[in-house]
């Protein structure tokens, strides 16, 4: 056991001095995070929006009241959210045109 011990010590050892060592490459990386990184960086190059965050506008009127409506625009898509003026719970609508 003590054979196992010193040959893991020293196999970390000499792992530690490569990898420290002036122009040594980059740590070994597993192949999902390189899967991650391919894909993101596809999506990128395609000039998608998905990863922006969502935009959201006050779209209130006179109309509703006193009821507070707000369009959230995302790049998956865009709702409103109206929040009633009796305090009762907000609930998702569709957006007026």
């Amino acid at each position: 056991m003590d054979i196992l011990a010193a040959a893991t010590r020293d196999a970390a050892v000499i792992a530690r001095e490569l990898n420290h060592a002036p122009g040594a490459p980059q740590r070994f990386r597993s192949r999902a995070q390189d899967e991650i990184d391919r894909r993101f960086d596809a999506a990128h190059a395609a000039g998608g929006s998905w990863f922006r965050s969502a935009r959201i506008e006050d779209i209130t009127t006179a109309a509703d009241g006193n009821a507070r409506v707000y369009r959230i625009v995302t790049p998956v898509g865009a709702f409103c959210r109206t929040y009633p003026a009796n305090g009762s719970a907000p609930m998702n609508t569709t957006c007026p045109r």
